[in-house]
């Protein structure tokens, strides 16, 4: 890579021009041309070194003068330039008598109100005491009415719980019993459906010779009350009872049992109606009066049984409302006292405030008396503390600008501390260097120290055309001296190329596109565009394998908007 020439400025080219002749009067005009800027290199003409040598300027990474905040005249100095000095070190000290006298005066002064208000505050403070005794008292009768109403509603909260589910509990039991019930309906509809055959092709054997015979009217109600119970079973059948609907489900249930209990009265009537024949003997005709009879006093029961549960549910709510507004009651009435305790709290809040703000009144005057005290003593204070000049951080005194004597004014400035511990080295290097270096990079300084790459400039210097390098040391030993200069040696790694007569340019300088990979070069102060063979990137740079050759300008910065044949200048 060759060394960078840096951004040119606008010039005119005058071109002269020939004009044909009018009328016999020949015309010659100056044409403007417009160059473009741009930046270049020349390539092949970099050396191939392993280092950058170069010097530098040693800083101190932070600097402070050390003022005076006071007038009067210098009476001692405590430093001399190169003391390592550490921070609030006394650096001089100020010669004023009147500053000292004002500053006795003012302390006894504030001494004096001070004590004053703390006699004044000690009286007001006794009556605050007996006022919060007072307020402690109402509070704790507060936290004992609040430990009651807490108690109550904590009753009312579990008895509560526990109607609930106790209530849910027998719903629970009543969707169980529901079921029970309506299984006991559906075999008494079957036990009756198998003596008198309503429908179905099921019947006891032998009994159709006989049944009924002596009142066949018996069968006929017995088969219409079979059909009415039948349908109101297959209603309840296509219930689903849950807590809400339990109460309504149950009373439909009590009507089933009672249409149930109708169908085994009128079978019952059906068998006193029957004799006994060869088949269906005297004992089977005995038998199925007996099963019938049991099973209608198992209806009567579950009637009374459903009876019961029916009552439970409708007065369930009603019942639970009773045993829960008693202890609503102690809710109410805990509730009350608690008030109470609370206006008796408040008051004894009031008595404390009043005592308080007796207390302000009372120390109004003393306060701002010691306030105004405390402010003439603190201007005092200030005015004594700038009579001693200190330094506001550890370093090295790098300059003096006062003597003995000296009559100084406030901002008029007493020394210059540089801290050292951490140096930073400045070096200019050139652009084309520049992308032979990189952050971080450890340097040689000295030949014997060294330090790291901390900041690259990104810009170059207007005028040198070079670039800012700070070189971060750590210089606790003291080996490197604020604005010494130093011998800086960067070590740099060498690329190789794939061809002898390849060349690594900067990439920015390079056009790059699916069709075609081109750069420009300057003939003449001419842009002309040329096509090239690019190789594999190293960081910001790319190796041209053909297309250039040593000894061409190759333009790295401005090449974006050029076209082939444009003027372009260079600076």
């Amino acid at each position: 890579v060759g060394a960078v020439i840096l951004i040119g400025t606008v010039v005119y080219a005058a071109k002269s021009s020939k004009s044909s002749k009018n009328d016999g009067t020949e015309n010659t005009a100056e044409k403007k041309v417009i160059a473009k800027q741009v930046e270049t290199i020349i390539l092949g003409e970099s050396e191939s070194s392993d280092t950058i040598e170069t010097a530098g300027s040693v800083k101190a990474e932070t600097k402070v003068d050390v003022v005076s905040l006071g007038s009067g005249t210098i009476r001692n100095l405590y430093f001399d330039i190169g003391d390592n000095i550490f921070a609030n070190k006394l650096l001089a000290s100020i010669s004023d008598n009147s500053v000292s006298t004002n500053y006795s005066t003012a302390k006894n002064n504030f001494d004096n109100l001070q004590n004053n208000l703390s006699a004044t505050e000690r009286l007001a403070d006794e009556a605050i005491t007996r006022a919060e005794i007072g307020v402690l008292t109402a509070e704790e009768s507060v936290i004992s009415a609040e430990i009651a109403l807490q108690t109550s509603q904590d009753n009312f909260d579990n008895t509560k719980n526990l109607l609930t589910k106790s209530s849910q509990d027998t719903k629970n039991n009543a969707i169980i019993s529901f079921y029970t019930h309506l299984n006991t309906i559906h075999n008494s509809l079957d036990q009756s459906n198998y003596v008198i055959k309503a429908e179905g092709n099921r019947q006891i054997d032998g009994i159709s010779q006989t049944l009924s015979v002596q009142d066949p009217q018996s069968l006929t109600d017995a088969k219409t009350s079979y059909f009415t119970a039948k349908n109101n079973y297959d209603e309840l059948a296509l219930l689903n009872p849950d807590s809400s609907s339990i109460p309504n489900d149950t009373f439909s249930l009590s009507s089933g049992l009672v249409l149930t209990k109708q169908i085994l009265d009128d079978t019952i009537s059906v068998l006193d109606n029957t004799v006994a024949n060869e088949t269906f003997t005297e004992t089977n005709l005995s038998a199925q009066k007996t099963a019938f009879t049991t099973l209608r006093t198992s209806i009567v029961s579950s009637q009374s049984t459903l009876s019961g549960t029916l009552q439970t549910l409708q007065n369930l709510d009603l019942n639970n409302k009773k045993d829960l507004d008693s202890l609503e009651n102690a809710i109410k009435t805990n509730e009350q006292q608690l008030q109470l305790a609370h206006i008796a709290y408040d008051n004894s809040v009031a008595t404390l405030t009043n005592a308080k703000q007796a207390k302000i009144q009372q120390l109004i005057g003393a306060q701002t008396s010691a306030d105004n005290a405390q402010g003439q003593l603190n201007l005092s204070a200030t005015q004594l503390a700038d009579l001693s000049i200190k330094s506001p951080i550890r370093g090295t005194v790098t300059n003096k600008y006062v003597e003995v004597g000296t009559e100084v004014t406030p901002g008029q400035k007493v020394a210059q501390v540089s801290q050292t511990d951490l140096v930073k080295i400045e070096v200019a290097l050139s652009s084309n260097d520049i992308y032979r270096i990189s952050l971080g990079q450890v340097v040689s300084i000295n030949d014997n120290l060294a330090g790291n790459i901390t900041n690259i400039d990104p810009t170059a210097d207007p005028f040198t055309k070079k670039v800012g390098v700070e070189v971060s040391f750590d210089n606790k030993e003291s080996e490197l001296i604020a604005e010494t200069f130093v011998d800086v040696s960067i070590p740099i790694t060498q690329i190789k190329l794939s061809k002898a007569d390849a060349f690594l340019v900067p990439i920015k300088s390079v056009t790059l596109s699916q069709s075609e990979n081109s750069v420009f070069v300057i003939n003449d102060g001419i842009a002309k565009k040329i096509q090239v063979e690019i190789g594999e990137p190293q960081g910001s740079q790319i190796e041209i394998l053909s297309g250039l050759s040593k000894g061409d300008e190759l333009i790295i910065q401005g090449n974006k908007q050029l076209q082939s044949g444009d003027d372009v200048v260079t600076q």
